[in-house]
């Protein structure tokens, strides 16, 4: 009787570690997916955005919010890829116009850079992008 018991562990135990073995495919495979659905025109401004935002602010998390004031107050590069990317800055919209596209872009990687939501706080989801 153990030894049954033992024969259906170990199949159990390969039968996980196939399915771990899989997993990090299966990750790739959707963020490859994900990333098609993104149209030309966020595709052209995650290019102009995410290599920016790293130069910028590294890969700590941010809001939105934030991003855009640190860029009106302290960064004329980003403040210029900003408006590069979605047009002038209207205070109203531009937070919720990089907050969409950042959105849509979540877990997406372009040009060795990775966008990813993190989070969330009071003031709305918190964002890194880091090199991959």
């Amino acid at each position: 009787m153990p030894d049954t018991s033992l024969a259906v562990a170990i199949t159990l135990l390969e039968t996980i570690s196939a399915q771990l073995d899989a997993l990090p495919r299966a990750i790739v495979a959707a963020q490859r997916e994900r990333g098609r659905a993104l149209s030309k025109s966020d595709r052209e401004a995650l290019a102009i955005l995410l290599p920016e935002i790293s130069q910028s602010i590294g890969n700590r998390m941010f809001t939105v919010k934030e991003l855009v004031d640190h860029a009106r107050v302290a960064d004329v590069a980003l403040l210029a890829a900003i408006e590069r990317a979605l047009g002038p800055i209207v205070p109203s919209s531009t937070v919720k116009r990089i907050g969409r596209l950042l959105h849509r872009a979540d877990c997406f990687t372009l040009g060795g850079l990775a966008v990813e939501r993190i989070g969330s706080c009071r003031d709305g989801a918190l964002w890194t992008v880091t090199q991959v």
